[in-house]
């Protein structure tokens, strides 16, 4: 009882964090495997569906984010404290390997390396799963953040449909690209279990560097938000007073 008392609140949004990300990362990384032929245009679609599902699943208990670069705009953003910004990229990774090692195991086989498609260059691919990440976590941040978005009284409901069809829109075009994750606990769980070709370190290199330029997407995702909405930085008491919510506002509440 105790437990259930004290715990568990506290556990919750944790809990709610690695479910909808491992749903996320395990519907990709069999959208991967499956993939053939005309299969291949539905795969941006499908995941992001799951992606839609998941955050209204979760959106309650842990805010949605499922997304490691979505999490780090909110810090950047000062939507969340630093020390629940850093535990849910942590639970997200571990979340993702999971699913990507679930996978792995039920398929009998490995999963794609994340690498450049066709006659692109790893600078191409690079660079669209860059500005992707970031207008992915711009779409998030302002769904699930913005003060204007988010009254007490009056919270926003269509952030799913607004942030999965984000990842429609997104997912066709890159993905001819770069493959078009826009989420560092796909590529970081799909990481381990890897087709192992190429020789020497260069899948794994690829993957992080793509992973890096996800996580990056994050600064440019809070800058723009910022550039759009000054209200934000008035409620963070720059050019103005500081509101009753000292800019900290989202849904659920995730200052903690």
């Amino acid at each position: 009882m105790q437990f259930a008392e004290h715990a568990l609140p506290i556990l919750a949004p944790y809990f709610a964090e690695f479910l909808g990300t491992f749903w996320v990362v395990f519907v990709a990384g069999l959208l991967s495997v499956t993939k053939s032929g005309n299969d291949e245009m539905w795969t941006p679609t499908g995941v992001a569906f799951a992606v839609m599902a998941a955050m209204y699943a979760t959106n309650a208990s842990s805010g949605g984010h499922l997304n490691p670069a979505v999490s780090l705009s909110f810090g950047l953003a000062r939507k969340m404290y630093w020390g629940r910004v850093w535990t849910y990229v942590l639970v997200q990774v571990i979340a993702g390997v999971a699913a990507g090692g679930c996978v792995s195991v039920m398929m009998g086989q490995p999963l794609p390396v994340r690498e450049p498609q066709a006659e692109y260059s790893l600078l191409d691919a690079l660079v669209v799963e860059g500005i992707y990440s970031a207008i992915f976590s711009f779409v998030a941040l302002n769904c699930l953040g913005s003060l204007q978005n988010n009254p007490k009284s009056a919270r926003n409901q269509f952030f799913g449909l607004a942030v999965g069809f984000m990842a429609i829109a997104g997912g066709h075009p890159a993905g001819e690209v770069s493959d078009a994750s826009f989420n560092p606990a796909i590529t970081l769980g799909f990481l381990p279990f890897q087709t192992r070709s190429g020789g020497g370190g260069g899948p794994w290199m690829r993957s992080l560097l793509f992973a890096g330029v996800q996580a990056a997407g994050a600064v440019g995702a809070a800058t723009l938000f910022f550039l759009v909405r000054p209200e934000e930085l008035t409620a963070l008491g720059f050019g103005g007073g500081v509101s009753s919510e000292g800019g900290l506002s989202c849904s659920p509440d995730l200052k903690g």
